[in-house]
């Protein structure tokens, strides 16, 4: 729900997670600018689909044509509204672009709504201009035809008071020859005359042809057509139309521009602001105590470097005074791999050097064990390893506070275990190197900066248990890709809801396909029988 919420507010130009911590009116406000560019896009995207259909009708064409409509609606919205700039130019623009996808998205509905009445108007007024093409082609030709009209009907009239009635005499008459010779001659005139006409009428026919097939071409196709009917269509259908054009109008334009003024008004707003720049303040607090832990410990590793050196101590001493840093078991870990290693190549006597190096050193790791144990009342002179018991593994230090401080300072309660996750991903590396010859506690991961699997998950159950978050350790045998594994993570039970998370995999929520859930008594007892095997 929180990534759906998230993706929603970003519409706004907001970041939820500050969001969330503001008024109800500025929640509110935000709600609507999202809710206004939502609807924006739906219309863009019909407009876009009847604009299309008016030329062709392919569903993948109109849908194609409808969603990059609405895209370029709600990437001007995420760029320009949802941008720092909203002043100036950059302001009349917006208010622009939001009239005119007004105007578009309001033509292409009405057009919509009045299909059948602008194609009826669109046909009869093709006919009419038809009819208007004939008549003027028709009188034109009948103008050019009138002198040869005009001669064949005198012949004819000659033919009929001349010629006929001399041949009615029962035999043709003395000037029936001579009167007959003319009018075949007129007859004559007149063919030539209207060949000569006929063959000059046949670039007036092919223009008035032309003329005409343009006309019939026009269908009711063409959107701009359809649109310039509109104005006709309104005055025709009275003030219904007039007042479901306004309608449309002020619903389509009011979400549009409200749009532009909610976001012109948010800029004026202060509490968003404050809070982002809060958030953001105690995000450089959080790193600035990251890099002073680093600087803490790297100084101290420097400073034992120094003392040594100053002090002339030997290099065996240096090597033990080294290891009493609390990166002592990651040391004999390093020896045991490079003596392996040695054996392996075929360098025997290099490896027996660094036995008896590592038997130096765990030496004396047991007798500074030894004297913890009288430090703390126990038998100095026993050699027993101290046993671990669950309060060492998951041990809280002081040196932890102040991360766990700004962890907690810098986010609400339900995200900080994912801020303790993110923390831990970023400041603590995977080893490996390092098997089971041993396993840190959460001191020693913390102080070596590296570890695996297992014993990320004990730093990160300290830090999970000490807010109060119940963590139990987890066995992995078949991880989330189905494969089997010798792995490790945490359980948590956090806000109604148990799930693994996997530091070592870097999933804060992850489904491993099979695993076990460890008690704390069982992770003391397998802890100390991987310690054993150092000693």
């Amino acid at each position: 729900m929180e990534k759906v919420l998230q993706i929603f507010f970003f519409l706004s130009g907001a970041n939820y997670a500050i969001l969330k911590h503001c008024s109800y009116r500025t929640i509110v406000k935000h709600a609507c600018l999202s809710l206004s560019l939502i609807f924006a896009v739906i219309v863009s995207f019909f407009a876009g689909f009847e604009i299309a259909a008016q030329f062709t009708a392919n569903k993948a064409v109109l849908i194609g044509t409808g969603t990059f409509w609405a895209t370029m609606v709600l990437v001007f919205d995420l760029i320009l509204i949802n941008s720092g700039l909203g002043d100036g130019v950059t302001k009349w623009l917006r208010i622009l672009v939001g009239l005119s996808n007004t105007f578009i998205s309001l033509t292409s509905l009405l057009v919509m709504l009045n299909q059948s009445t602008i194609d009826g108007q669109i046909t009869l007024d093709s006919g009419n201009v038809l009819t208007e093409i004939d008549n003027t082609y028709l009188k034109a030709k009948e103008g050019r035809y009138a002198a040869v009209t005009k001669q064949k009907e005198e012949a004819e009239t000659y033919n009929t008071n001349v010629v006929k009635p001399e041949a009615a005499n029962g035999y043709p008459g003395p000037k029936y020859t001579e009167k007959k010779a003319a009018y075949d001659a007129m007859i004559q005139a007149v063919n030539v005359e209207s060949s000569k006409l006929d063959t000059l009428e046949q670039q007036y026919y092919n223009a008035y042809q032309t003329q005409r097939n343009a006309v019939a071409s026009v269908e009711a196709k063409d959107f701009f057509i359809k649109a310039s009917y509109m104005p006709m269509v309104i005055k025709k259908k009275g003030w219904l139309m007039v007042a479901l054009a306004i309608a449309a109008a002020l619903v389509i334009g009011y979400v549009e521009l409200q749009t532009v003024a909610l976001k012109l008004s948010m800029k004026r707003e202060t509490e968003y602001p404050e809070k982002e720049k809060e958030m953001e303040d105690r995000r450089k607090q959080s790193l600035s105590a990251q890099l002073e832990k680093t600087t803490e410990l790297e100084g101290r590793k420097i400073g034992i470097k120094q003392a040594v050196l100053e002090s002339g101590i030997v290099q065996e001493e240096r090597d033990v005074e080294m290891m009493n840093f609390d990166g002592a078991v990651a040391y004999t870990v390093e020896l045991r791999i490079k003596i392996k290693g040695l054996i392996a190549k075929g360098y025997p006597e290099e490896a027996a050097v660094l036995q008896r190096t590592l038997e130096r050193v765990l030496a004396n790791q047991r007798e500074s064990k030894a004297k913890e144990k009288g430090a703390y009342g126990r038998d100095e002179q026993s050699d027993e390893q101290p046993r671990q018991t669950i309060d060492s593994i998951v041990q809280f230090t002081e040196s932890m506070q102040p991360i766990l401080d700004t962890v907690v300072a810098t986010n609400v309660p339900e995200n900080v275990p994912m801020a303790i996750f993110d923390w831990l991903v970023s400041n603590i590396s995977y080893q490996n190197d390092h098997g089971k010859f041993f396993y840190r506690t959460s001191r020693e991961v913390w102080n070596d900066g590296r570890a695996i699997c297992g014993e990320m998950s004990v730093l990160y159950m300290s830090f999970l248990r000490k807010i109060g978050i119940k963590t139990v350790f987890v066995e992995v045998t078949k991880d989330v890709n189905g494969e089997i594994v010798s792995h490790a993570c945490v359980q948590i039970d956090h806000n109604d809801e148990v799930f693994l998370s996997d530091p070592a995999y870097k999933m804060y929520k992850v489904e491993h396909k099979e695993w076990n859930v460890w008690s704390d008594d069982k992770l003391v007892e397998q802890y100390n029988l991987w310690n054993e095997k150092t000693f």
